[in-house]
């Protein structure tokens, strides 16, 4: 991909009520920089010994777990990119994807054989993103991104509504072609639009919500053209 710059819709006002608001933004993405600050590389070097330093900065007090507060404040005081921070729906689904993406064996054995866990219990652990779960949420948060421009581009492709977070049906069929864009596999290409839009709204309630559309593009591996793509 040669371009590595896209722009980012502007959003504002509205939300589910007056009292929800939605931050007005309007900015250009610079994927070659994103990329750069959520290095999530298994096995490279250098990226690992970058992800150890943000581990460290994000971690202020040192206990070797992050709550979501503290993955807040990092994406703020220690990554530094306001294109992430300002999006909270981007940054809660990388946290609850990467909190408990490993066995947490040790501490279960540990705590087992100090009789302190028995099938069933939550462990501290188990709330917090811990240190060999940090580069997930760094390509958990590269990938929620990816996919919340996606979302806030059907937003309001009718015309009719720009600002609530919600894909209505009509901005779903109005943005046939850019899911066709994105990849949307051929067989579904040929779907019926209100049987596939029934599919994705999970809840039922006549609108496909952020998290709906992300668990959903996934399945169907969207993609951005112009997002620069560097993923492992």
């Amino acid at each position: 991909v040669k371009m590595a710059e896209m722009k980012v819709p502007c959003k504002s006002g509205g939300g589910r009520g007056r009292n929800n608001p939605i931050p007005l933004f309007k900015t250009s993405v610079n994927w070659k920089h994103i990329n750069s600050m959520l290095p999530h590389k298994k096995n490279d070097e250098i990226q690992k010994t970058r992800r150890e330093q943000l581990f460290a900065g994000f971690d202020g007090n040192a206990n070797g777990f992050l709550s979501l507060a503290e993955v807040d404040k990092g994406m703020r005081d220690v990554l530094k990119l306001p294109e992430l921070f300002n999006i909270k729906p981007v940054i809660m689904r990388a946290f609850q994807a990467s909190k408990n993406a490993h066995v947490h064996t040790k501490t279960r054995n540990r705590a087992a054989r100090n009789g302190g866990w028995r099938p069933g219990k939550v462990l501290a652990g188990e709330d917090y993103v811990e240190r060999s779960e940090f580069r997930l949420l760094l390509k958990y948060l590269r990938q929620y991104f990816e996919l919340f421009l996606m979302f806030e581009e059907m937003d309001g492709s009718d015309g009719l509504d720009v600002d609530d977070r919600r894909v209505s049906l009509s901005e779903f069929k109005h943005s046939h072609s850019l899911l066709v864009s994105w990849g949307l596999p051929p067989s579904i290409q040929q779907m019926d639009p209100t049987d596939l839009f029934k599919q994705i709204d999970k809840d039922g309630h006549g609108m496909i919500l952020f998290a709906e559309f992300a668990d959903w593009a996934l399945k169907m591996t969207l993609d951005l053209q112009d997002d620069d793509d560097d993923d492992e």
